[in-house]
């Protein structure tokens, strides 16, 4: 579980609900600019309803002045009352209905009607002149009236415009800061993610390369974290899986190692016997010589120079077995690699395993020394020539023979195993290196196989290579670097 931290899921689902406020934030603002901008049509509307209705009653009044001054022009004596009276009829229906629709103030016409009712009383010239005055009077307070209207409708046209230009600011800002903050969540977040990904990546290659260094990988608390915590739980498994399998490992080579000792004390009882009946027979000479009362060093018989040879082979075969049976070092130190393949052939003389195969040595003289932990070199040594005589003991028809060598090519040591076995199948050989696969015998699973030798060359910083031609059998190449080379 993503412990008491938020899940990637969760974090998801925030973005998408910050982006659903961003978007209805917008979407109020919209609305209320919109009931806005209703009202100012609103009103623009009502101002252009007063504008025409305006227009029809100044039109009705220019008809009436028009209609009076053509009368007052006329030579007729008495005026014609109707056409006047219905354009005066229609002029007072304009004004109420301009009056009655609130959209704007009428001009007053009282003195007009009470002009036109002294006119209807008395219909002649005098009434038509203060009839056109009052008309004439109604048409100027008509023009104010329709230039204050006009005036209002400018600024009323001017607010809008400005009110939408605020709307319009207020909605990019709002846009840009909403989208900037989410965008910058967002950024943070993908790229803490990143960030936290490429960590696990490299950890991952690290515990690959062989890094078992206990650390917290990333810091989270989400499913990627629960990850994180996934992999240093493993790196930690591993690393007290190894630690035991390496304790397994110099268990079983000890164990190995001291039946090879076991076997090899068999066989020094036969060198050791040489020098030992050398001694004898020069020491029996001398004590004969003595009782003749004829010893002389001058003899060739009583040169003590054969005796200090016979012992000096003690010495070298006690030496080495001292050097094997005693308690291995785990610490790098600088190593000769003739040396340990010399000591390596010493064990191998000796054991069963080896029976019946003949082993020889081309040796440099001039290789310079490696840095390395003996035992594990030791035994990685043995363990190739105990492999190779697995395989050199093959049918084939030839007698087993294997061929050790040592060189220096650049930088690097190398050291051949070759046998003359039976060889690798292809498919065999792509698998060799392989931990789950086994090449050895059931006879010889003693030794601990080529991917543990992989495994010691490569904490050497060197590498393992197998060549093979099935029928011609194999050859193992280790390449360790010179101590002070780059590996």
């Amino acid at each position: 579980m993503a412990g008491a931290g938020l899940s990637l899921r969760h974090k998801g689902l925030l973005a998408l609900l910050a982006l659903v406020a961003l978007m209805a934030l917008l979407f109020s603002l919209v609305l209320a600019y919109r009931t806005s901008i209703e009202q100012d049509f609103d009103r623009l509307e009502r101002a252009r309803n007063a504008g025409l209705m305006a227009a029809e009653l100044a039109q009705t009044q220019a008809m009436a002045l028009s209609e009076i001054g053509s009368q007052l022009g006329s030579a007729q004596a008495a005026p014609d009352v109707a056409p006047i009276e219905r354009l005066l009829s229609r002029l007072a229906e304009q004004t109420t209905a301009l009056d009655g629709s609130g959209l704007g103030a009428a001009p007053d016409d009282s003195a007009l009607q009470r002009a036109r009712r002294d006119w209807l009383q008395q219909p002649d010239r005098t009434g038509l002149l203060a009839l056109r005055a009052q008309l004439e009077a109604g048409v100027e307070a008509l023009g104010r009236q329709g230039a204050v209207r006009d005036e209002i409708a400018a600024r009323q046209v001017a607010q809008v415009h400005e009110r939408g230009h605020a709307v319009a600011v207020t909605l990019a800002t709002s846009a840009a800061l909403g989208v900037a903050l989410v965008g910058a969540a967002v950024v943070f977040f993908f790229a803490r993610l990143s960030a936290d990904i490429g960590r696990l990546g490299s950890r991952a290659h690290a515990v690959v390369a062989g890094d078992r260094q206990p650390a917290r990988t990333i810091d989270r608390n989400d499913e990627l974290g629960d990850l994180g915590h996934a992999i240093d739980t493993m790196v930690a498994a591993l690393a007290a899986g190894e630690q035991a399998l390496e304790m397994e490992r110099r268990r079983r080579f000890h164990g190995e190692k001291m039946a090879s000792i076991g076997a090899l004390a068999a066989g020094v009882l036969h060198e050791i016997g040489n020098p030992i009946a050398a001694i004898d027979g020069l020491a029996g000479a001398m004590r004969d010589e003595r009782d003749r009362g004829a010893l002389r060093f001058d003899n060739a018989i009583c040169d003590p120079g054969h005796i200090l040879v016979e012992t000096a082979r003690l010495r070298d075969i006690t030496r080495r077995i001292a050097e094997l049976a005693a308690t291995p070092s785990h610490d790098e130190r600088l190593l000769s690699l003739n040396e340990l393949v010399r000591n390596a052939l010493l064990l191998a003389q000796f054991d069963p395993r080896m029976k019946d195969v003949r082993i020889e040595s081309e040796l440099d003289p001039h290789l310079p020394a490696v840095l390395g932990v003996e035992d594990l070199l030791l035994q990685l040594v043995l363990d190739l020539l105990v492999h190779a005589a697995d395989a050199a003991r093959a049918p084939t028809g030839r007698a087993s023979l294997i061929i050790v060598k040592t060189s220096r090519i650049g930088s690097l040591l190398h050291m051949t195993v070759a046998d003359n076995g039976f060889g690798m199948k292809a498919d065999t050989l792509a698998r060799a290196l392989d931990p789950r696969f086994d090449t050895r015998s059931a006879g010889n699973a003693a030794h601990l196989g080529l991917p543990m030798c992989v495994h010691i060359a490569r904490r050497h910083d060197g590498g393992l290579r197998i060549e093979s031609t099935p029928g011609a059998g194999s050859t193992v190449t280790l390449s360790l670097p010179v101590s002070g080379a780059p590996s």
